[in-house]
């Protein structure tokens, strides 16, 4: 393959001019990568419990703002503890 394709197929990770794939990242990062896939995984279920009770309320049509809104800081908190520094580039817009 040319070495165009080879960064492609590489993205995110720095291609040495051999053409070879970088070495594995440390073991010590498998925690941080497990950490960030259960927030993922948080975040996600978050987003699904939100959008289910918007729709059982919706179909209702009796919608609680006060749950609405307890269930949307929640995944506010978690959005902000998956990106520390989205909060910040947040703040500086």
């Amino acid at each position: 393959m040319s070495a165009l394709t080879d960064r492609f197929r590489h993205r995110g990770r720095a291609v040495p001019a051999g053409g070879s794939a970088p070495p594995a990242p440390p073991a010590a990062h498998a925690e941080l990568r497990a950490r960030r896939d259960a927030l993922a995984e948080e975040v996600a279920e978050l987003t699904w419990d939100l959008g289910g009770l918007t729709y059982e309320m919706a179909i209702r049509d009796h919608f609680r703002l006060d749950v609405l809104v307890r269930q949307a800081a929640k995944l506010h908190f978690h959005g902000h503890a998956s990106d520390p520094g989205k909060g910040l580039r947040t703040a500086a817009m």
